[in-house]
């Protein structure tokens, strides 16, 4: 990502080679997508964390040592990034305005460094956060990788109102 932003990679990604979607509310590029789905509208969104770009597996307490963060604040482990995965997804849907989060796909690209009880504490901290919320985990992938990747999709419903998008907001607005 070099040559372009997070926002001027996904524009170019996204860009539409043919007509507009009637069914597209809210383009893909804002904090989620929403669209037209059976009478519904879904809103959607994506995001990854990928060891050494979001965190580092040293910030957490394993059979390694006691983790950079659990020393700051104990009680901390791996159920935290699953924590995180969860709420940076949900922060998108909400984003949007009055939204029930419903489903969830994850994915994991794990390697062995990670301990069998590391790997279920992140899911743990994954499915605990989404439920809190009403959303059910439905499906995912696993897959190898020499880092570290977990990415999570939500799907949400409107329940009321317009979605809002970020030029829609101001500077004070209650998110």
């Amino acid at each position: 990502m070099s040559r372009f932003t997070e926002f001027q990679l996904i524009r170019r990604f996204t860009k539409a080679p043919f007509r507009r979607d009637p069914y597209q509310i809210v383009p893909s590029g804002d904090d989620a997508f929403v669209g037209l789905f059976g009478g519904a509208r879904l809103v959607v969104t994506v995001d990854v964390l990928t060891e050494n770009a979001d965190f580092r597996r040293t910030w957490y307490p394993s059979r390694h040592g006691r983790g950079v963060l659990a020393r700051l604040l104990p009680g901390t482990d791996f159920s935290q990034l699953g924590v995180k995965l969860a709420r940076v997804n949900l922060s998108d849907l909400y984003a949007m305005g009055d939204v029930r989060p419903r489903w969830a796909v994850g994915t994991m690209s794990l390697n062995e460094r990670y301990s069998r009880e590391e790997v279920l504490a992140i899911s743990r901290g994954v499915r605990r956060e989404l439920e809190r919320h009403g959303c059910a985990i439905v499906g995912g992938d696993i897959s190898r990788s020499v880092e570290l990747e977990l990415s999570l999709t939500l799907i949400g419903e409107m329940a009321s109102g317009e979605p809002k998008t970020r030029d829609g907001y101001a500077v004070g607005d209650v998110v």
